[in-house]
């Protein structure tokens, strides 16, 4: 009776009667409910409908009580991934293919089952995880160009480029025309500073895909960061206008803007990006970018940190905006810094065990310094005279660059090393095993927590000893020993608080003078009825305390004007009407103010100082080669001395010269100091060159002595570790 209900079943469902089928299938289990035939033909036909949980619940049982069946594993692990179990169909799977290790099938299932697990990984953030599974699954079905193209994912998003670009390859053998792995080789290739390769799989990208978002989006970003501003607008502009929403193509061209040095159209871009996706942090992120404002930029990065509060990089951006914050005091930072310390330092393990260098404490040491500025940027500027008089039989050097957009100081660079590893495709337990493998003794981290640079690096032990050098507050990395400094920026009671211990140099800074700079002129204000007080700096540098002082130097200076100049930065109009309107507050007249842009090559910004009479230096965040080249130019530098590291730049510039009496310690003493300086300015009558002469022979310039003193201080650090047990 039974088997004749069943024939029935199956003849109404190769028919086409599914519900009739269902029917008569229902009536045989109740006569036989454990009939593995029809529990598994009743999953199908549910399958079949798109009742995807009662199928997997019937296939299941069907291919529990019949395990040697291999067709029913194979139909249950689908069944399961179709009603998205992805996890229990790989375990199912994963017992069948022990026993059917030759079914091609029931690899393909399983290994399309860990693709989905995977994918479930990668959504939660699980990414060693989503890469494990990918592995199994390519294993399983190698020829799967999606499987190699999520892998590339799974890589890039865990920073470990160079591993992606190798898995976008093998997609690309695959599938030549998979657009959106042309996409993201793109992009990987971008970060790695491979621009050229870059574009050619950016074009490839839109020629396959002509309306790929992404594509448009990325291929407008490679032209940003290969610094060629003028081709990144077409792009961009069609992303605009194919995408409803297009919220990525809005943040890309704001970062345009901004280069450019164009905030007001940058802040418009990023504001119309975040009224789309309010929820995006990278918006956040972006916004403060734009800001000229100190509390309004942390605000934004606090916004950002809200939403991604595991995101390390927006989290040093919060500590760096900071250092701009005058209204905050020690303790108020460095409570952030242990934040950032409990939230993302502690929870990386030092991989490799105990390091295994020779504790020999005279021997030559390996000493790398890793850097994202080893570039056209200061940072490099006050390391180029370092690496140049390093005594090779002390130290040998690697550099270990993070630079996304390598240029000719790069290239400059390379030659001063003897080694060089371009480490911007790895991820930053792959950059410590790098530094093991080298047999690094000592890692320089510097200016972890600004800009690319990446002091997580340092908390998985890359070498055993590790130091913080031009950062501007301590890096909370407890891995990381020491701290470079000297006596000027933190004198023996100074109340700035740190997680290294301070090694304090004779002097701090080392700049290299600049090639091609210009004569010093006069003294403008000899020769014209005015006097020209200037700033080089940031804006956001210029807090509205610094505005008050400056306004009030201004006001008993009646004959004087104020020049601004920082990069392209205020030939921007939204720029300029917010510091006329500041000042205006102050009663100072929008044409006691002087600004000035452009994208200036380094000779022409220094024959800019000569329009200078007086250098005003921001505070609490003052200067550092923009001072020097003042200095160098000849221009007199008036500072204020704070009570931490970044408030104490200019002292520590001025007090090797034997110039304290520019050293103010409060806004009175600031203002007497540069009025008194205006006055000589006034009388000048012979060009400005003795400055020069002055910075040249100080310490400030002087890199042979200045290695010395550092090789010292490593020579001790290294000591201590050897004495350690």
């Amino acid at each position: 009776m039974t088997v004749d209900v069943l024939r029935a079943a199956i003849a109404r469902h190769r028919s086409g009667d599914l519900a009739g089928a269902e029917q008569l299938y229902r009536q045989v289990l109740e006569a036989e409910p454990g009939r593995a035939d029809t529990l598994h033909l009743l999953g199908l036909l549910l399958g079949a409908v798109g009742r995807s949980d009662e199928a997997a619940s019937y296939l299941s049982e069907a291919a529990r009580r019949v395990p040697a069946q291999a067709l029913y594993q194979l139909a249950a692990g689908e069944a399961l991934r179709a009603a998205g179990k992805s996890a229990e169909a790989g375990a199912l799977l994963e017992k069948a293919r022990q026993r059917f290790p030759a079914d091609a099938a029931l690899a393909t299932a399983l290994g399309l089952a860990l693709f989905d697990q995977a994918n479930v990984a990668m959504a939660a953030g699980r990414l060693p995880m989503a890469e494990a599974l990918l592995r199994r699954a390519i294993d399983l079905m190698p020829l799967s160009a999606e499987a190699h193209f999520n892998l590339g994912n799974a890589l890039s998003e865990q920073g470990r480029l160079e591993a992606a670009l190798g898995a976008y390859g093998a997609a690309l053998e695959r599938a030549p025309l998979l657009g959106p792995a042309h996409t993201n080789l793109m992009r990987a290739l971008k970060r790695l500073g491979r621009t050229g390769e870059a574009a050619l799989h950016g074009r490839r990208a839109i020629a396959i895909e002509p309306s790929s978002y992404p594509a448009l989006v990325n291929f407008g970003d490679l032209w940003i960061v290969a610094g060629r501003l003028h081709l990144a607008g077409a792009p961009l502009r069609r992303a605009r206008w194919i995408n409803a929403a297009p919220a990525e193509a809005l943040l890309t061209e704001g970062v345009s803007s901004l280069l450019a040095g164009h905030f007001g159209a940058a802040r418009r871009a990023i504001a119309a990006a975040l009224a789309l996706a309010p929820g995006l942090p990278t918006a956040f992120n972006n916004f403060a970018a734009a800001g000229i404002e100190p509390r309004e930029v942390r605000r934004s990065f606090q916004r950002a940190l809200a939403i991604e509060p595991g995101n390390a990089q927006v989290h040093s951006n919060l500590l760096f905006a900071e250092a701009y914050a005058a209204e905050l005091d020690n303790p108020a930072r460095f409570a952030e810094i242990r934040r950032w310390q409990s939230r993302h330092a502690l929870l990386r393990p030092t991989r490799g065990g105990p390091h295994a260098n020779r504790r020999e404490p005279e021997r030559p040491l390996k000493v790398g310094y890793l850097s994202a500025d080893l570039r056209s940027h200061p940072i490099a500027y006050n390391l180029e005279g370092l690496f140049e008089n390093h005594d090779g039989s002390v130290v040998e050097t690697y550099a270990y660059s993070l630079a996304a957009a390598p240029d000719e100081v790069t290239n400059r660079l390379t030659q001063k090393v003897n080694q060089w590893r371009n480490v911007a495709g790895l991820g930053e337990a792959e950059i410590a095993e790098r530094a093991r493998q080298d047999g690094i003794d000592i890692l320089v981290l510097l200016a972890a927590h600004i800009g690319d640079n990446r002091p997580l690096v340092a908390a998985y032990g890359a070498a055993p000893v590790q130091i913080a050098f031009h950062d501007v507050m301590s890096s909370g990395v407890a891995a990381i020993g020491y701290w470079l400094t000297d006596w000027v920026l933190h004198p023996q009671d100074t109340p700035e608080q740190f997680t290294e211990r301070l090694v304090r140099l004779p002097c701090f800074y080392l700049h290299r003078p600049p090639a091609g700079a210009p004569e010093p002129m006069v003294a403008p204000a000899a020769q014209s009825r005015y006097i020209t007080f200037g700033s080089c700096n940031n804006p956001l540098k210029i807090n509205d305390l610094v505005v008050d002082v400056w306004g009030r130097i201004l006001h008993q200076v009646p004959d004087s004007r104020l020049l601004l100049k920082y990069k392209n930065c205020f030939a921007d109009a939204y720029v300029q009407d917010c510091f006329r309107r500041r000042f205006a507050e102050r009663n100072v007249p929008s044409e006691r103010l002087m600004f000035v842009g452009g994208d200036l090559a380094r000779s022409e910004q220094l024959a800019l100082l000569n329009r200078i009479d007086v250098a005003l230096d921001p505070f609490p965040f003052n200067g550092s080669t923009t001072s020097f080249e003042a200095l160098w130019m000849g221009v007199p530098l008036v500072t204020m001395a704070g009570d931490h590291f970044v408030a104490r730049v200019g002292a520590s510039l001025l007090v090797p010269l034997g110039l304290e009496e520019w050293v103010a310690h409060d806004a009175d003493e600031y203002r007497r100091i540069a009025i008194r300086l205006a006055g000589e300015a006034r009388g000048a009558k012979e060009p400005r060159i003795r400055l020069r002469h002055q910075v040249a022979a100080s310490p400030l310039c002087d890199a042979r002595a200045y290695a010395r003193a550092i090789e010292s201080a490593y020579r001790s650090m290294w000591r201590e570790w050897c004495a350690q047990r």
